[in-house]
């Protein structure tokens, strides 16, 4: 069952996950990493060890751009919001990413900190894990 939030909190979570959608599909480490508290986290099916704090996260993701691989766009769906802990909330969402070689989906099991500030609600990612799934296989966490 879901967890009942106010539409402002849900709002920022949900800009959001869809800033990532865009950051990723743009390539562009240092957006997608502002989207992440100070030492944030991204794990699952990376390729690696988790990657931990912004730094490092813009650059898994400026090497991976980097590497060329094919561009991708990625759509988020079914954003349910599972627990909460004070300002954080653990959000299960599925995914499609969708590029020249087909297509793979997955799960996002995120933490996503919702914090009042400048006037406004804002959400970060304090996680991120990636579970793909491809062919009926599942890598990650």
């Amino acid at each position: 069952m879901s967890v009942r939030i106010d539409g402002d909190r849900y709002a920022a979570i949900a800009a959001l996950f869809g800033d990532y959608a865009y950051a990723i599909d743009e390539g562009d480490g240092a957006e997608i990493a502002a989207l992440f508290v100070a030492d944030g986290e991204l794990y699952g099916a990376i390729g690696g060890p988790p990657v931990v704090g912004r730094e490092h996260i813009s650059e898994f993701f400026t090497r991976r751009r980097a590497a060329g691989g094919p561009q991708r766009r990625h759509h988020i769906a079914s954003m349910r919001i599972v627990a909460r802990d004070g300002d954080d909330y653990r959000v299960s969402s599925y995914f499609i990413s969708v590029g020249p070689n087909g297509q793979m989906s997955g799960t996002y099991h995120d933490v996503c900190r919702v914090t009042h500030e400048d006037g406004g609600w804002q959400a970060r990612f304090v996680s991120k894990g990636v579970t793909v799934e491809v062919n009926g296989v599942t890598h990650g966490s």
